[in-house]
C-alpha cells in the first residue's frame, strides 16, 4: 500500500510565510489601537487653550535599547560595555507639553473648561482588553488565510 500526501510543498511555504503575516497583522493592529487611544485621551485631556490636547502624539515602530553595564576594574574606574538588547516593536502614546504629567497625575486640579486628570490612563484601562483582543483577532485572521 502506498499513501501519497500532496500539498506538503504548499504547506511548508505557508508555514514559513505565516510568522511574517501574523507579525505584520499584530503591528498593524497595534498601530490602530494606539491611534484609537490617542484620540480617546485627547477628547478628555484638560483644556485651557488647547495646547495640551494638540501636543498628543503616537509613535509606532522598532526600538532597540542599549544597556550599559559598569564593573569596577583594578583602578576603581568603571568600564562600560554596551550590550544591545533585542529589538522590540512598540507603540507609545503621550503628550508633549511639559506640564502634561502634572495635569495627568494631580487629581486635585479643577478643569473649568473641560477635561480631567488621568486622561491617558483611564482610556487605556477601559480599552485594554479590547486592544489585546483586537490584536489577537488580527493575528488569528492572518494565520487562517
Amino acid at each position: 500500500m502506498i499513501v501519497k500526501i500532496e500539498g506538503l510543498d504548499d504547506l511548508q511555504r505557508l508555514l514559513k510565510k505565516m510568522p511574517d503575516e501574523a507579525e505584520q497583522a499584530a503591528k498593524n493592529q497595534l498601530e490602530k489601537a494606539a491611534t484609537d487611544l490617542q484620540g480617546k485621551a485627547q477628547m478628555i485631556a484638560p483644556v485651557d487653550m488647547g495646547d495640551l490636547r494638540g501636543s498628543a502624539f503616537t509613535l509606532v515602530g522598532w526600538r532597540s535599547d542599549i544597556s550599559v553595564e559598569t564593573s569596577p576594574d583594578r583602578d576603581t574606574r568603571s568600564r562600560r560595555s554596551p550590550k544591545p538588547k533585542p529589538k522590540k516593536f512598540e507603540a507609545v502614546v503621550g503628550f508633549a507639553e511639559p506640564y502634561a504629567l502634572r495635569q495627568h497625575e494631580d487629581t486635585s486640579y479643577h478643569h473649568p473648561k473641560g477635561g480631567q486628570p488621568k486622561y491617558l490612563e483611564n482610556p487605556y484601562k477601559e480599552n485594554q482588553d479590547k486592544y489585546v483582543k483586537s490584536i489577537g483577532e488580527a493575528i488569528r485572521k492572518a494565520v487562517e488565510k
